[in-house]
């Protein structure tokens, strides 16, 4: 990878460099950076992400979080292309799955970036080990005896410039910077399971599985300023509304984003009396979040009905005096998966 003098401007990545990135819920609809309000909004956890060499041939470096969430990339010629991710996959939403591509995905030119547009395809291949398939299936592959399930899938992509954008960040700071649109589509092309010895799935047929493994789309804006290739803020349409800062610096003490099935946060923490609560990847339908006492005793409970992968809402605490309290989050069948402290302050 190139270094250059120009990392003062963070226009190009560099080895052992760190970035934070902060992701919230967006409340409404919108591709135009200059329309945020930055400071109205809510990140329930960090990414502290580190520049490291690329473990890859094919690679130049890559992104790896404290968690082991990890993109990696490559930058020739001045564009900077994605060739894979160690990440939540795109059908199954399980956890620590890597995707690499055959061919690289270029998402920014840092000359020229106003004629920047790429179209293209790549394959890529995943396989499933049963027993880290998300419940309601590992229940129905032990009754039908599969033991694992492996796919061959393609990656469409249409990347392309499509405006300048004015953007304030975090700490005021004014830029002008280049907006990219990113549309990624992930099909399945061909679906197997093993049942002794491999069998393939007919994916014209309807069923189970089929519909699993049907087509997955991301829509997401990406911002960077003027002659730079590192992503300074992005707004995803699909398939969450969300909207996502990169800093290199921290804003605050918060917590280690997972990257796992049925990531919960409940924040701000410390809280002057309200707090939300952030549900991604839910097998359930439902939680319940109780309020307790430093010594045990249930103050207050919530049922949080949950109705998307990406679940938030705003709670409405009791009135708490200050102090200490410690929340619990409990599936359905009253199994205990969050607990922590919660601290109530004076306003």
């Amino acid at each position: 990878m190139t270094m250059t003098s120009a990392m003062a401007q963070q226009n190009e990545y560099k080895v052992e460099d760190r970035y934070f990135r902060y992701e919230s819920i967006l409340g409404d609809t919108t591709n135009l950076f200059s329309s945020i309000n930055i400071h109205k909004q809510f990140y329930p956890c960090i990414d502290e992400l580190e520049v490291k060499e690329s473990s890859l041939v094919q690679g130049d470096f890559e992104l790896v979080s404290q968690t082991g969430y990890t993109e990696f990339y490559a930058y020739k010629d001045s564009v900077l292309s994605l060739i894979g991710r160690k990440a939540i996959d795109p059908f199954l939403s399980i956890p620590n799955m890597t995707i690499q591509f055959f061919i690289p995905i270029p998402l920014i030119r840092k000359i020229k970036t106003k004629q920047f547009r790429h179209q293209g395809n790549s394959e890529f291949f995943l396989a499933y080990k049963s027993k880290y398939l998300p419940q309601n299936l590992k229940k129905w592959t032990t009754e039908q005896g599969i033991t694992e399930i492996r796919i061959t899938g393609v990656v469409d992509w249409d990347n392309k410039f499509v405006r300048n954008d004015f953007y304030k960040d975090i700490f005021m700071t004014e830029m002008m910077g280049n907006v990219i649109a990113h549309d990624i589509n992930y099909k399945v092309v061909k679906l197997e399971i093993k049942k002794g010895k491999w069998e393939k799935v007919d994916l014209e047929a309807k069923g189970f599985l089929q519909d699993l493994f049907s087509e997955k789309k991301e829509k997401y804006y990406s911002f960077y300023e003027l002659e730079s290739v590192v992503e300074i803020a992005r707004i995803n349409s699909i398939p969450f509304n969300t909207f996502s800062i990169q800093l290199d610096r921290s804003i605050g003490d918060y917590p280690n984003c997972s990257h796992s099935k049925n990531d919960i946060y409940v924040f701000p923490n410390p809280t002057f009396d309200n707090v939300n609560i952030r549900i991604e990847g839910s097998e359930y339908k439902y939680y319940t979040l109780s309020i307790y006492n430093i010594i045990g005793k249930k103050l207050w409970s919530k049922r949080i009905n949950v109705n998307s992968q990406k679940h938030e809402e705003f709670v409405d605490l009791p009135p708490l005096e200050k102090g200490v309290y410690i929340y619990g989050v409990d599936t359905p069948n009253g199994k205990r998966i969050k607990s922590r402290r919660l601290v109530i302050i004076d306003l």
